[in-house]
């Protein structure tokens, strides 16, 4: 959505002030969010350098830099230099306490605050000369109207690293610090992991009429009956931690049971700052997730099966960009696109590959 429509592009003035980078039906901005840790400011810098653009970072204490009662005139002139920048990408990174929720925001800073957000983020959009995004923990929080089109183009979780990856990772660790050529035992599944995630526990926080109520249940431990869940939202940097309570089981035998998973889990530090509300939005937030269909997506096509580049006519809607061949469509439409003789193989990271249709 947002890299290969830029890389995709023939390049532009950059000195000329009016150009508009970002074509209209093209997305510029997104929430993502997730829990800490995730990697969201990381992936929103690599964007920045893979499309070759300036990066800006910006933080809740950068619009109260000159106190509290100049607020609105620090946030005027902020908004007044990122209108001025174009060919970059923006962060504005954690700040829930400029968006929340206006109904639920006791006092009249923050709802001001809100209120004077949504029109400039408006006059950004519209610009089409820069890229922003926000990184929050919490997306419960925000505003309705700041979540709305035309302020943000899609809204994305961001989770933890997924079973797979963190499988691979946590292997590769003890490998090369432990010498261990570890293996995880065929019970050690990510079903199991998911299975082990309290979802009653979690359903009865979202029936709880009273706030307090909410609040206290997601202040509760994790069962320790769900200890191996921990693994479904163990973060990059915790990795080593697990290989270092796994280590004293391994020299015994190198198979990673869920007995022994379960009990190096149980030894990582996270019961203060992992609590149940945790693993009730690891649940609930994906459902937060939300886009503009009205937006266009760029996917590079990889190959395509059968065909020759030097002599045949590329089959519609498949177009020459400026490096490769691409297919432009509605977000999450490219499913349904119909291309004449061929089937469409969706690939990671933005890319496709067209193979042949059976006669």
């Amino acid at each position: 959505m947002f890299i290969n429509p830029i890389s995709e592009k023939k390049p532009d003035d950059r000195l000329e002030p009016d150009s508009q980078p970002i074509d209209k039906e093209f997305p510029r901005s997104a929430i993502l969010f997730g829990p800490p840790g995730t990697g969201k400011t990381s992936l929103v810098r690599a964007a920045s350098d893979v499309i070759g653009w300036h990066y800006v970072e910006l933080h809740p204490s950068d619009f109260v830099a000159e106190g509290l009662p100049r607020v609105q005139h620090t946030a005027d002139l902020i908004f007044q230099r990122l209108m001025e920048l174009d060919h970059a990408v923006v962060l504005f990174d954690e700040i829930d306490e400029l968006v929340r929720e206006r109904d639920i925001e006791p006092d009249q800073f923050g709802r001001f605050l809100t209120t004077s957000m949504l029109p400039r983020l408006a006059q950004l959009w519209k610009a089409r000369k820069i890229m922003y995004f926000v990184a929050t923990n919490h997306i419960e929080y925000f505003d309705r109207a700041v979540t709305r089109s035309e302020r943000f183009d899609t809204i994305l979780y961001i989770g933890p690293p997924c079973f797979q990856a963190k499988r691979d990772e946590l292997l590769r660790i003890i490998a090369v610090r432990f010498k261990i050529e570890a293996q995880f035992d065929s019970g050690l599944t990510e079903q199991e992991v998911n299975a082990a995630i309290p979802v009653k526990k979690c359903k009865a926080i979202e029936k709880a009429r009273k706030k307090e109520d909410r609040d206290a249940m997601k202040a509760s431990p994790l069962p320790k009956q769900s200890v191996l869940a921990k693994f479904a939202l163990l973060r990059w940097d915790e990795l080593d931690e697990l290989a270092t309570n796994l280590e004293p089981y391994l020299r015994k035998s190198p198979l990673i049971t869920k007995e022994i998973m379960k009990a190096a889990l149980d030894r990582v530090r996270d019961s203060k700052s992992r609590t149940l509300g945790e693993y009730y939005r690891f649940i609930s937030d994906p459902h937060y997730e939300r886009y503009d269909a009205s937006k266009i997506a760029t996917w590079v096509v990889t190959e395509i099966q059968d065909f020759d580049d030097k002599k045949d006519a590329l089959p519609p809607p498949i177009l020459r960009g400026s490096k490769n061949k691409i297919l432009r469509a509605h977000i999450d439409s490219e499913d349904r696109v119909d291309i004449q003789g061929y089937e469409l193989e969706k690939l990671s990271e933005g890319k496709i590959r067209l193979r042949k249709t059976t006669p």
